[in-house]
């Protein structure tokens, strides 16, 4: 059995951070100009690759990152052996004397493992015309170019057609290949995910692995156990794969009824049977994958990492699952850098999703050695500010700064002693109170008419472990919401129309949105009003700004603490220009613009208050400036 001796301090722990941060609302702006040396403080990654014999060295760099602004470290270590572990002891003893948190990203496989142990796998396929030319794939090397993990599921020629019946397909290893009218021929297989990673879908191995390090992790750091080491993180993928657990097609047959072979072309976008049919087959598999994953890797890494006393992370990319049911396993998702709107949507939901299940630590990751180019750099007080600030709009709460793998020694440590200092001051702010949320949002993606709301995120597995009560469904984290947004998209399943239906005949505001689910669902009798407009909605929004200046774009954040409104306002475009900010909770004091990189406070214009109490102030936000407007109560 596990050690869990160091639950009880870790609790205690949080508990005097709350109380802290409690008593630290009245000299919230002299935290805010001279930042607290305490947890608030942003996170950087090191490694201990190339660092074997050399605990000095390494000592070095963990006093850098105190000196950078840093109060946690995320370190990667090589495959363990007897060196390897007592490196990492040291390392933990000196981040406990500088006041360092310690995290350890999972072991990498060793090269015994690497030969022998299962590997998690991924569906490939390559297609093409009968006569042999150039084809298409959904994987680099091509099927018929496959490193030597690759297994074969079936080769099968398929008619060319708006529409395939299933007995239309031919096995070709059967026989030949049809002769006559045009033909395409798609070979499926599955091979290891690349790097490879540790099978997540063998319920034995991966107790086997996370068991075994945790009894290592309490052995061999056992002064710093649950203490100053807290923080275990698990690695995901590579990218979003196509994920093919041994036993899918048995998983598939028993969800669906089919066979998955002779549906395999649905998966690269064939319409077998008809469109709806092949979207039923994707839908399917992909859920049979989700269901696999939840029992065998995230229950039981939740279940081992969180009862041993430690806190399990993970990043959010990658996953089977959708990005706001990450926190309901792992207490520290990890969003990664937003540099396209399906990201910044997908970290938006892991955020909210992890506020909804009472997650404090929210990891944004930046990696300074890659950031995002942009016209505006020059401006910038440092190259990666624009994506620490995009990750703190989205709901992070503290910033993991990625730098290679060391810490620079030449100009470019400053850049990180700035990010870091920068992050520090944001933090402070963004971990006191609580996130403002008008609505708990059930959909598949961000919901443009929601745009100026402050929103939390659940999906149907999270939302059954809610409870309706009093006409609010409340959490076991205690967050509780009035009103829930649903969008149509998701209303087209009958089992999301009646846990809908469940919640609203409980009281709870159950706003439609998109449309009527009438029209969504086929008919069904609609579970609560549709939200087209603002206007329709008794809920104003949070925040609304305008400006004359089209590529202007503004996001924000909302946070309240008893004594204050909080705001964090941020222009994420290249150019700038006046902007007209309406603010809904304004609290009873005067405006006051706080500026995270220099720590100074300047009091706003009046503004104008309109009958229902929104203050709209003009501010003017340069490329890429950010902000906090704070109202005092």
């Amino acid at each position: 059995m596990l050690l869990r001796d160091h639950v009880l301090t870790i609790g205690v722990c949080v508990l005097a951070a709350a109380c802290a941060a409690a008593g630290a609302e009245e000299t919230m702006e002299s935290q805010f100009a001279d930042p607290p040396p305490n947890a608030t403080r942003p996170c950087v990654a090191l490694t201990l690759e190339g660092a074997r014999g050399d605990a000095e060295f390494f000592s070095r760099q963990l006093e850098r990152a105190r000196e950078a602004g840093a109060g946690s470290v995320l370190v990667t270590v090589p495959t363990a052996d007897d060196e390897v572990w007592g490196l990492l002891a040291k390392v933990a003893e000196r981040c406990r004397k500088l006041g360092l948190e310690l995290g350890v990203r999972d072991f990498g496989l060793t090269a015994q493992e690497v030969a022998s142990a299962a590997h998690t796998r991924r569906l490939v396929w390559s297609s093409y015309p009968a006569d042999g030319a150039c084809g298409a794939t959904n994987t680099r090397p091509q099927v018929f170019q496959t490193d030597r993990s690759y297994q074969e599921l079936a080769r099968l020629a398929v008619p060319v057609s708006e529409s395939v019946q299933p007995h239309q397909i031919v096995d070709l290893t059967q026989g030949a290949a049809p002769t006559g009218g045009a033909w395409r021929v798609f070979q499926f297989g599955h091979a290891d995910v690349v790097p490879p990673v540790m099978d997540c879908f063998d319920e034995r191995q991966v107790g086997q692995h996370v068991n075994g390090l945790l009894f290592a992790f309490q052995k061999r750091l056992e002064r710093t156990y649950g203490t100053t080491f807290l923080w275990y993180q698990l690695e995901g993928f590579s990218g979003t794969e196509a994920l093919w657990p041994r036993d899918l097609p048995a998983a598939f047959l028993k969800r669906s009824g089919l066979g998955l072979s002779r549906h395999l072309p649905a998966l690269a976008g064939v319409a077998v049977g008809d469109e709806a049919t092949a979207a039923h087959v994707r839908l399917q598999m992909a859920q049979a994958v989700r269901e696999l994953w939840r029992g065998r890797y995230a229950g039981q890494v939740n279940e081992l990492v969180h009862e041993a006393g430690l806190e399990a992370g993970i990043g959010i990319g990658g996953l089977p699952v959708d990005p706001e049911e990450v926190a309901l396993y792992f207490k520290r998702p990890l969003l990664a850098p937003a540099r396209s709107e399906a990201q910044r949507a997908a970290n938006i939901r892991a955020a909210g999703g992890a506020r909804a299940l009472g997650r404090r630590t929210i990891v944004g990751r930046v990696d300074t050695g890659a950031v995002a180019a942009t016209a505006a750099a020059v401006l910038l007080p440092f190259p990666c500010k624009h994506e620490v600030d995009r990750l703190l709009c989205a709901g992070a709460t503290r910033i993991l700064f990625e730098t290679g793998g060391t810490l620079p020694g030449d100009g470019r440590f400053v850049a990180v002693r700035d990010a870091c200092r920068y992050a520090h001051r944001c933090q402070v702010i963004l971990q006191q109170g609580e996130a403002v949320s008008d609505f708990l949002v059930w959909s598949q993606g961000l919901l443009p008419v929601l745009e100026g709301y402050g929103c939390d995120y659940a999906n149907q597995t999270m939302l059954e472990t809610a409870v309706a009560k009093e006409g609010r469904l409340r959490f076991d984290s205690e967050r509780s919401y009035a009103a829930l947004a649903v969008s149509a998209e998701v209303l087209q399943s009958k089992a999301a129309q009646r846990l809908a239906r469940n919640f609203a005949a409980r009281g709870v505001q159950v706003w439609v949105v998109g449309g009527g689910a009438g029209a969504a669902a086929g008919g069904a009798e609609p579970v609560g009003k549709p939200l087209r407009v603002a206007a329709d909605c008794a809920i104003r929004p949070d925040f609304e700004w305008r400006s004359e200046v089209e590529a202007v774009r503004v996001r924000f954040l909302h946070r309240r603490v008893p004594a204050c409104e909080l705001y964090f306002v941020a222009n994420t475009a290249e150019v700038g220009g006046p902007v007209a900010c309406t603010f809904r909770d304004t609290g009873k004091g005067a405006a006051e613009r706080w500026d995270p990189v220099s720590g100074e406070v300047s009091t706003l214009a009046q503004g104008v208050r309109a009958a229902d109490g929104r203050l709209t102030v003009p501010l003017f936000l340069a490329p890429h400036e950010a902000c906090f407007i704070v109202f005092g109560g």
